[in-house]
């Protein structure tokens, strides 16, 4: 567990937060945070994250952190850059609440910038994929079909993997559209044979920590042959 004393993420001029997490080869590794991060309020700058993550032959690296809470005018800007062996295994999580709802109206969806981005290499350079994320609700309404629609809460589950465990987990995730539940969920192929992208949509917190984590109890099983065990009470 990655724990820090600080209260959320500010504006900085020295790069903001910066990870490093390397999973040396046949490792098993879990990395979580203590708490929530939250992205506080910020009328110039912004708050940056940097995470390197590497991981060597037959690793193994659940990097599952708690969401992000962006609250109102936050600008956060988010580097993830991901290199792994041909047959190593890394489930990354990412949770993005919509702001403190419960606060004030304008805090829902009120951050000025959120860019989460995210590369992935092999250790000889070769491209797997990128994906960016850049939500600037004052530019684009979120609450429109093919955006957010009626959800608050998105979790984004990337799971890099060799091509015959990605097949089995594929096969056991599914998809499906509940309004009336308010939970939206389904799984794709990342490119170059890098593994599966799962995407939850919902309009509780809790919603998409449950969805995320039956994900990541199949993963587990198909990856490692170890079941996940029962969640800590204070989780």
């Amino acid at each position: 567990m990655r724990t820090s004393p600080a209260s959320g993420l500010l504006p900085r001029n020295d790069g903001g937060q910066q990870r490093s997490v390397s999973g040396f080869s046949r490792s098993c590794t879990h990395v979580t945070t203590q708490s929530a991060t939250k992205i506080h309020s910020m009328d110039a700058n912004y708050a940056a994250q940097t995470q390197q993550i590497a991981l060597a032959e037959d690793a193994y690296l659940e990097f599952l952190p708690e969401p992000l809470i962006p609250h109102r005018r936050a600008r956060f800007i988010s580097d993830t850059r991901i290199q792994l062996a041909d047959n190593a295994t890394l489930l990354y999580a990412e949770i993005l609440q919509p702001g403190r709802k419960h606060h004030h109206p304008d805090e829902c969806f009120g951050a000025t910038l959120l860019s989460l981005a995210t590369t992935a290499t092999r250790p000889d350079g070769r491209l797997l994929f990128s994906e960016k994320l850049v939500i600037e609700p004052e530019r684009q309404v979120l609450r429109q079909t093919g955006v957010m629609d009626g959800f608050d809460v998105f979790g984004n589950l990337m799971l890099l993997t060799p091509p015959a465990v990605a097949d089995r987990v594929d096969a056991r995730i599914g998809a499906a559209v509940d309004q009336v539940g308010g939970l939206a969920f389904g799984a794709c192929r990342l490119p170059n044979d890098a593994g599966l992208i799962i995407k939850v949509l919902a309009r509780e917190t809790e919603q998409v920590k449950a969805k995320l984590r039956e994900c990541w109890a199949i993963v587990r099983e198909e990856a490692t042959g170890t079941p996940l065990s029962p969640p800590f009470f204070w989780r």
